[in-house]
């Protein structure tokens, strides 16, 4: 959801912003998530009286504190191989400094390879085009013909562990609006909240350069947009967000922000005939199984009885584990139960 990813590169945004005159007690903290709150006052804030216009949010929000462009993909080789990718390009600003961060995974059920890239568009190194819609930070870029879609996106990390991705993105879907038209609200009790749309029926072609030799892949995409200022409560220590392909022409969104006092749980449930229905917390019952020598959560019991939806999601690879500064779990996940199939979980601020 990305209520979720922003905070992969926040570790390494504070040792960056020591360069830009923050003072020591900025450059420490005791919660790394808790970053996302500082100085948020100073950016706008969201509002239910706001719409999400598009294709004019696509593009970047600098009055907004941080944003986020995401996608992952379950993708078959040309072999019957079994792949995910997963690529995000975040924007977290601090006084006057907008930085941009992405990162991007690729992995099997037995493999996993992520790398990083970093920079400002005073550095040269990133540039955003409106029309048409193009990302690029270094070597890694999402290439539109028009507005976001199609495009190529391409990512990836050469040396001795090389590995990349070349993928054509299409889609003739329309995009969904979450939480209440795009108003995404983030806390049981406080007023903290995003702006949210999804895209979670894009079509994969391309190829990966994976094992050592080009191999071509097809499969599907799912695509998130996110943007805000205070992004958590101080009593937030976490989330588990899942992206779950129930069946061809449906698509299930859930994630659960864990705090110390009250969970805040939402969803939606999407059609390829463009339709979708919003859960409320009160609908969504979500439990996991950490072992205690784990970290994270293995697997999860996820029931939504007004739907018919009774799962169990386990992680396919656990080897999915992003450290750019904060480490978190990002990977495909396969479930069991009233449905079967595959799709994604991101799980954050979880500790041994």
């Amino acid at each position: 959801m990305k209520i979720r990813t922003i905070i992969t590169p926040l570790l390494s945004s504070l040792v960056l912003l020591m360069n830009a005159g923050c003072d020591k007690h900025e450059q420490q903290t005791s919660d790394p998530l808790q970053y996302l709150n500082r100085h948020s006052q100073a950016y706008q804030g969201v509002s239910r009286d706001h719409k999400v216009h598009l294709p004019r949010d696509h593009w970047p929000h600098p009055l907004f504190q941080h944003e986020w462009w995401y996608l992952n993909a379950l993708l078959t080789t040309d072999d019957g191989q079994q792949l995910s990718a997963q690529w995000t390009l975040f924007r977290t600003a601090h006084k006057k400094h907008h930085w941009y961060f992405a990162h991007a995974a690729l992995a099997s059920k037995q493999e996993h390879s992520a790398s990083f890239r970093q920079g400002r568009r005073e550095f040269n190194n990133v540039s955003i085009n409106h029309y048409p819609f193009r990302a690029a930070i270094d070597d890694w870029s999402w290439q539109s013909s028009g507005e976001l879609l199609p495009a190529t996106l391409t990512f990836g990390n050469q040396g001795e562990q090389a590995w990349q991705a070349i993928l054509n993105l299409s889609s003739a879907n329309p995009f969904f609006l979450q939480g209440e038209q795009g108003y995404n609200p983030r806390h049981a009790r406080e007023d903290i909240a995003s702006y949210y749309y999804s895209h979670p029926f894009i079509q994969v072609t391309g190829k990966v350069w994976w094992q050592g030799r080009w191999q071509q892949v097809s499969g599907d995409a799912w695509f998130d947009r996110e943007w805000g200022s205070k992004m958590l409560g101080d009593d937030q220590l976490g989330w588990d967000w899942f992206s779950l392909r129930l069946t061809h022409d449906s698509r299930l969104m859930v994630y659960r922000l864990r705090s110390s006092t009250e969970d805040f749980i939402s969803g939606s449930l999407m059609s390829r005939n463009g339709e979708i229905n919003p859960l409320s917390a009160a609908e969504i019952r979500l439990s996991n199984e950490k072992p205690r020598e784990q970290a994270y959560p293995d697997s999860f019991t996820l029931t939504i009885p007004s739907q018919g939806i009774d799962i169990r999601i386990e992680a396919i690879n656990k080897q999915q584990i992003l450290s750019f500064g904060i480490e978190y779990f990002e990977g495909m996940v396969s479930f069991h139960g009233s449905h079967k199939g595959k799709g994604f979980l991101e799980m954050t601020g979880y500790r041994q």
